[in-house]
């Protein structure tokens, strides 16, 4: 089960996509975000509590995979998500494994120099011809 179907929705959510002036961490992947790489700022308050979520742009392919198949939004539990939707959905098996590993390199080139470029957004579900449980 997703975890965007237990339903529990912020009473307030806003995202912007800034550029790094300092170093931050992406809450999805633990990498550390440089300065002056484009990440995600999100805000939301749940509960009462205002949090503040940072994400790189590489992990973001894998949070608008979700949103756009699974509905809702996400934060901190993307990897999650996704490797039950590898194991579920063996048609998007492939696509998604190769989000996972980007994750588990933190996004690093095989060669070293750097980053790799930020992925395209796997075919969702419907363009496989499933449709979600």
């Amino acid at each position: 089960m997703c975890m965007v179907d237990y339903g529990d929705r912020p009473e307030f959510y806003r995202t912007a996509m800034r550029r790094s002036r300092r170093p931050r961490r992406c809450e999805e992947c633990s990498r550390s975000i440089a300065v002056g790489e484009e990440y995600q700022n999100a805000f939301m308050v749940y509960n009462g509590f205002g949090s503040t979520f940072f994400t790189c742009c590489h992990c973001i392919i894998g949070m608008r995979w979700l949103a756009n198949n699974c509905g809702g939004f996400v934060h901190g539990v993307v990897w999650e998500d996704l490797e039950e939707h590898i194991t579920e959905y063996r048609h998007l098996a492939f696509p998604l494994s190769k989000l996972k590993i980007g994750r588990q390199r933190l996004w690093r080139r095989f060669d070293g120099n750097g980053l790799m470029t930020i992925p395209a957004v796997p075919p969702s579900l419907e363009e496989v011809g499933l449709a979600h449980a």
